[in-house]
This record gives C-alpha cells, structure tokens and sequence, in this order.
C-alpha cells in the first residue's frame, strides 16, 4: 500500500480563485494506473480552499459563529475539487472512493485528537456508496424523461420505486436542482422540491447545488436538521453521469452507465408519458 500526496499548488493555480490543472491531474491519473499499486490518495485544496480560508481567517481556528458562512463555502468548493480530482481517476479506470478528512478526524488546536478507523474499506467493483441505505439488490436507473430550452426532467427509479425525480432547470442567475418526491398515487411526498442553486459557473462537466433556504427550511421542519448542509452533485461524461450527496460525514453516490442502451422506464409517480 503506499501512500500518495497530489499537493494543492500542483493541481490547481494557487493564484486563481478555483483553478483546476486538469491537464496534470489527467497525466497523474495515467500514471497511477500505469503503476498498478494499491494507494491511498490525497490531495491539498490549493485555491479551492486556501484563499477562502484565509479570507474567513480559518487557519486561525474557531473564533466565533461568523465563520460558519466560511466553513460552508470553502467546504462547497474544496467538494468541488475532490469532483473533478475524483472524475479524472475515473475516467482512468481508478475505482476510487472519496473518505472526506471531517469524517474521519477531529482537530484540536490544529492536533488530530481522534481517528475513526477505517480498518479494511476497500472496493472493487464499485458503483454505488449508499451511505447506510441499502439497494445494493434493486435496480438503479435515471432516465432523461423530458429535455427543453428550460429544464431537465430526469426520474430516478429504485427498484420498483418511481417516487423520485430530478428537475433541473434554467434560471436567471444559473441551474437549480429539485427533487420532486411522489406517493404512488401521484400526490406529493410532505419531503419534496427540496434542492439548491449554483453559486457559480462550474463546468460543462460538473455542477454543485448548496440546499437552498427553502430546503433548510423544510429539512428542520421535518425534524432532520443535519441536512441543512447539503450539497448535490451532478456530474457527466462520456461514459458516465453521477448523482452525488454530501455534507459533513456523509457521502451518497451513485454512478450511472451511459454506454449500454436500455429501456425507456415507465413514467414516475404523478407524471403521464401522454404529457411527452
């Protein structure tokens, strides 16, 4: 097992705000496959993080609640990065997983006092991180339902389950995500239209989606404030789309196949395929 350190000043411009070296993460990335070791990788968050930080005064520590707004965003962004640090190890056949560092270990005074063990985490094969819920025996499916000017429908079906659809759609300012979640008789789920905004441009590739307020909202209404943190991912390539969740401890993800047609489901809960 050895252990590799991609430096933050190597994989991104350090003196531009979100600059991503795709170039030499993709040559990295060919590298590591051609070594064909079992690795631990990390990475620094290089001007995804640093200059944010530095802007909140994190480095300093913990001061006061005024900080949380800059602990949000420079998480978001550093999120970012593991995306597309992440895609380019994909996309060069590296079953890779994501471990963000919050969710294994804790600081105090800049000291790590308290390390989750992680004791035999390896995947192979992987497609799916359910993140304690369990589909590991149904079928996952996403479908493009419906495709305009303005929005994206995209239902995703659980087995038998048509409960969930994605609606992303144009705004003025950028991309919102909803989750649209449906009883089987077509009514509204109390936990629906749930979602976020982009915050900035992102990339053809990859778009980040922060819980907006009406999410927060809803989430602690609901009694499940730890989701006030979330953000939703969606990335697409060639050969694969992906649906990611994450906020502090918790990553969901699930990858799809593009390269073998299947198929059309049918509609999910509360849409009409007349409606097409």
């Amino acid at each position: 097992m050895f252990l590799i350190k991609l430096g933050g000043s190597v994989i991104t411009d350090k003196g531009k705000k979100y600059a991503f070296k795709k170039d030499v993460m993709d040559r990295l990335s060919s590298e590591i496959t051609k070594a064909g070791k079992e690795i631990i990788l990390i990475h620094g968050a290089g001007s995804f993080g640093h200059i944010l930080a530095k802007q909140h005064s994190l480095n300093q520590g913990y001061k006061n609640n005024t900080q949380l707004q800059g602990f949000s965003d420079t998480h978001a962004m550093v999120q970012q990065l593991n995306s597309l640090v992440l895609a380019s190890l994909h996309d060069h056949d590296i079953a890779a997983v994501s471990i963000p560092p919050h969710a294994i270990l804790q600081l105090d005074d800049h000291k790590p006092s308290k390390i989750h063990a992680m004791i035999g985490l390896r995947q192979y094969g992987f497609q799916i991180r359910p993140g304690g819920e369990s589909n590991a025996n149904k079928k996952l499916v996403m479908h493009v339902r419906r495709c305009d000017e303005t929005q994206l429908q995209v239902p995703f079906h659980v087995g038998d389950d048509a409960s969930r659809t994605w609606l992303i759609t144009k705004t003025g300012s950028g991309l919102s995500l909803k989750h649209d979640h449906r009883h089987r008789d077509g009514t509204q789920d109390a936990l629906t239209q749930y979602g976020g905004h982009t915050v900035d441009a992102g990339w053809a590739q990859v778009q980040s989606f922060p819980a907006d307020q009406y999410s927060k909202e809803l989430f602690v209404d609901n009694a499940i404030p730890q989701s006030v943190g979330n953000t939703w991912q969606m990335y697409i390539y060639p050969e694969r789309f992906t649906y990611r969740l994450i906020r502090q401890g918790r990553e969901f993800r699930v990858d799809f196949d593009l390269t073998t047609p299947i198929d059309a489901p049918p509609a999910p809960w509360g849409y009409d395929d007349t409606e097409l």
